[in-house]
């Protein structure tokens, strides 16, 4: 199986003539957690990043989404999705796709802080991270999500998150997976499980790639279309 990668950059790329061949994905990755810019922001945003050689955005939207199904999912400062659509079209008009960043299974706080949504938890105490043993009630929840996010996004891939699922295993039942077959059991069912999903909906699946480094024996099991991106935690800062 190949490993895929795309290089995700988090400063503004310099492109001058005569350099090698760049990378055919040069993305910046905008996270909406904790602070949120505003639409016209975002805009002279991708203004730069086109004039600088970039020409993908990982966009995570969190909260901001404006969800239709789910909206107890959305916060004050959520777009509306007249607003989505404009910044999707404004940026494929300077040559930037806009790829959405839909969590499902780690970093889910903002949905599992929901009592609606609580079950799926993997420890009643945390709202962090989906329980993967909980396929289908996960499958039928971000089913939908997953098909309104797609929904205002036209380009062909879907990242899904599943970095930093640092509780695998903590729960009973999961730990008894994990002790009879290993994490990376619990890691790879649940995520082909929501590669599914984005297969289903035309797109192809992107994960971060740091938990299966972490058990680079099951990464065959994993599907042969998904793309890994690598989230770099220690690069000397003159690395480049």
């Amino acid at each position: 199986m190949k490993l895929r990668l795309f290089t995700l950059l988090f400063v503004l790329l310099s492109l001058r003539a005569g350099h090698a061949e760049p990378f055919a994905v040069r993305a910046v990755h905008l996270d909406f957690r904790t602070e949120v810019m505003t639409l016209d922001a975002m805009r002279r945003l991708a203004d730069d990043l086109s004039r600088q050689g970039v020409n993908t955005i990982v966009m995570e939207w969190e909260a901001t989404f404006p969800f239709v199904k789910h909206a107890t999912l959305s916060n004050a400062s959520a777009f509306t999705e007249a607003e989505v659509r404009a910044f999707v079209a404004y940026c494929a008009a300077r040559g930037i796709d806009v790829i959405p960043l839909q969590n499902c299974f780690g970093h889910c706080e903002y949905i599992l802080c929901n009592e609606r949504y609580g079950a799926l938890r993997e420890d009643r105490k945390d709202p962090s991270q989906v329980c993967p043993l909980r396929i289908e009630a996960a499958t039928e929840l971000f089913s939908e999500i997953f098909a309104e996010v797609a929904a205002l996004h036209p380009s062909r891939y879907f990242h899904i998150g599943a970095d930093e699922t640092y509780l695998l295993g903590l729960c009973k039942d999961c730990r008894a997976v994990a002790e009879r077959e290993g994490k990376s059991r619990l890691f790879v069912d649940y995520v082909k499980a929501m590669c599914d999903i984005v297969r289903k909906l035309g797109k192809t699946p992107v994960i971060w790639a740091d938990i299966i480094l972490k058990h680079p024996e099951a990464l065959d099991e994993l599907p042969d279309d998904l793309i890994f991106v690598d989230w770099n935690y220690g690069w000397e800062p003159d690395r480049f």
